[in-house]
C-alpha cells in the first residue's frame, strides 16, 4: 500500500478500508475480545492492527470510526487480562506472552492513562478503574485484589469454545 500507484487508485483504497472494517466488524466483540478465544492470537492482531491504524493516520487514509474504536476496545481487553507480571493468560494455545508488548504501540494511538500504566509498568498513568472484571462475550472472569505486582490473580476461562479451531481448555484458569 506504500506505492504510489495505490493512492492514485481510490477503489482499491475503498476496498481495502471496506475490508477491515468487515472483518473487525465479525470479529472483534464488544467487549473487545477476538472470536478466537486465545489472547496470543488476540495480542498479535492488536500489534499488527495499531500499525495500521498509525500507517492510515500517517498518510491520510480514512478509516470509518468503527475501525479505531474496535481498536481500541481490544486495547482495554489485552490491559483488562494483564496478569500482576505483565503477561496475558494462556488460553487456548497462547504462549506465556508479555501482553505490554503487544499494546506497546497503542501509546500515541490512544492516548490513554491505562495504556500509559501497562507500558511503563505503573510508573505513569493509571490503571483500569475495575479490579475484577467479566469480559461475557468470549467468557473470562478475572478477579484481582489490584493491579500492583504482587496483587492476587484469577482468570477463569468460562466461555464457548473459540472460533477458526478448538482448543479443549475450557473450565481452565490462571
Amino acid at each position: 500500500v506504500a506505492f504510489p500507484e495505490f493512492r492514485r487508485s481510490p477503489a482499491l483504497q475503498a476496498a481495502v478500508v471496506n475490508r477491515y472494517d468487515d472483518e473487525l466488524s465479525k470479529q472483534v466483540m464488544p467487549d473487545g475480545s477476538m472470536i478466537e478465544g486465545a489472547p496470543g492470537y488476540e495480542n498479535c492482531c492488536i500489534y499488527g492492527l495499531l500499525r495500521v491504524l498509525r500507517f492510515c493516520r500517517d498518510y491520510g487514509i480514512a478509516l470509518p470510526e468503527r475501525v479505531p474504536q474496535a481498536v481500541e476496545r481490544m486495547v482495554r481487553f489485552a490491559i483488562g487480562c494483564l496478569k500482576p507480571n505483565g503477561r496475558s493468560p494462556m488460553f487456548g494455545d497462547s504462549q506465556d506472552d508479555e501482553g505490554r508488548g503487544y499494546v506497546s504501540g497503542a501509546a500515541d494511538v490512544f492516548p490513554l492513562p491505562e495504556v500509559q500504566w501497562a507500558l511503563t509498568e505503573g510508573r505513569e498513568g493509571h490503571p483500569p478503574a475495575f479490579t475484577s472484571t467479566a469480559f461475557e462475550c468470549i467468557g473470562y472472569y478475572i478477579q484481582r485484589s489490584g493491579w500492583t505486582p504482587d496483587a492476587l490473580y484469577l482468570c477463569f476461562d468460562g466461555g464457548r469454545f473459540g472460533q477458526a479451531h478448538h482448543h479443549e481448555d475450557k473450565l481452565n484458569f490462571e
